[in-house]
């Protein structure tokens, strides 16, 4: 699951929501009077599984154009608007590729992996903005700006953060773009790296339009990354991941306000420093419009193959906080329009599930036979299946949010 990114006369605010943030874990639930609701793992009951069904609308099957190699992206990143999905991978120097939503077919990339204007190592954020025409990327090693596309074109402009870090990490700052308003919301991690503010709003030539001064720092830590889903209309979601070296988890950010959301100890926290150690808690998830979802897993032995780190985790029951009700359980979201699954990620306000052909070969029948899915949908299914080979490029369920 995964991204990342945040008046003056809310310094108290500020200051509260860094408090409550660094000192509300409880002996159970409890909402602290700011709609924070803070538990312990250990504590929580079993609850129902949250089914998809029950959250998003009739679902596309979009099948990734496969008639140019360029258009493959093994294990991509997807991010998706009303008209366009766009690919990427962490893997390094490779470009961004957008493709029709309603067709699959390739389009173009974006991002020139050489030297000159578009250098980049690696991607780590996307987001289209079809209202301004643009798709924004946070990339290494540029961290302390953003690079804009423009979608028609292809060419792009250099936006810079209004505030900077002093080395800076392209994992400690989330960002969402109003492409309409034409502003930006950055948060960061409050670490002391030179950044004096949590959270601003700026517009696209560093002007900042709001912010909420930094009135708090944690230790410098590069086990924790800030996730951004952008589920939430008018907010900005952020999610802090650890390997239990904090507790903070989720929270919101927009109208010069951070709503802090949920929070969950696992017991002792880990030195930033200690390496990965066994037995060790890894948690992730996203803030929807109703929900806060975690993924919980432990780490168990590790050893060195060939050279190379393997890490072998072990899965736990997750996490839900219904948002409406404070009510939080160990549960999963689970995909029963198709397979019955653990559903893996929302991005840009839908269920975006992404299989490989051989995998949709398999998924797909499953859910002929058992999912519950519209009769549309299926015919949808019944035709790719028919068509599809074990070379074709990635399949899409694609889902909105219900509204």
């Amino acid at each position: 699951m995964k991204t990342k990114a945040f008046l003056s006369t809310r310094c108290l605010c500020a200051a509260m929501t860094g408090f409550l943030m660094l000192t509300a874990v409880s002996c159970g639930q409890k909402d602290n009077g700011t709609g924070l609701v803070s538990v312990k793992y250990s504590q929580l009951p079993q609850g129902e599984d949250l089914m998809l069904s029950e959250l998003v609308g009739e679902p596309e099957f979009i099948v990734l154009d496969s008639d140019t190699a360029v258009a493959y992206t093994p294990m991509a990143w997807i991010n998706v608007s009303d008209n366009y999905i766009s690919t990427y991978s962490i893997a390094p120097r490779t470009p961004l590729k957008l493709f029709d939503r309603s067709t699959g077919k390739f389009l173009r990339t974006y991002g020139a992996i050489g030297r000159g204007p578009g250098e980049f190592l690696q991607i780590s954020s996307v987001q289209i903005d079809e209202a301004g025409g643009r798709i924004w990327m946070r990339t290494y090693p540029d961290i302390n700006q953003l690079h804009a596309y423009d979608i028609a074109t292809g060419e792009m402009e250099d936006v810079p953060l209004a505030y900077s870090t002093d080395d800076g990490s392209w994992l400690d700052y989330s960002f969402s773009v109003d492409g309409r308003e034409r502003n930006i919301t950055v948060a960061v991690l409050p670490e002391d790296n030179g950044c004096p503010a949590l959270a601003w709003c700026q517009d696209y030539e560093g002007n900042v339009l709001w912010e909420i001064p930094r009135t708090y720092s944690l230790p410098e830590d590069n086990r924790v990354v800030l996730e951004t889903d952008r589920n939430v209309p008018g907010m900005l979601d952020v999610f802090r991941s650890s390997t239990n070296t904090m507790q903070d988890t989720a929270y919101l950010v927009g109208r010069g306000k951070i709503h802090p959301l949920f929070t969950v100890s696992f017991g002792q926290t880990e030195q930033s420093g200690s390496g990965y150690k066994d037995d060790n808690y890894k948690y992730s998830g996203m803030v929807l419009p109703d929900y806060v979802v975690m993924n919980v897993s432990k780490q168990g032995k590790s050893v060195i193959k060939e050279g190379v780190l393997h890490i072998n985790v072990e899965s736990l029951p997750g996490v839900i906080l219904d948002r409406r009700t404070g009510e939080v359980y160990l549960g999963e979201l689970v995909n029963d329009l198709v397979d019955g699954s653990f559903a893996e990620e929302f991005k840009d306000g839908c269920l975006v599930v992404r299989s490989d052909a051989v995998s949709f070969m398999e998924n797909g029948r499953t859910a002929l036979e058992s999912g519950s899915l519209s009769d549309a949908a299926r015919a949808r299914i019944s035709e790719i299946l028919s068509v599809l080979s074990e070379e074709d490029n990635d399949v899409l369920m694609i889902a909105p949010l219900n509204k």
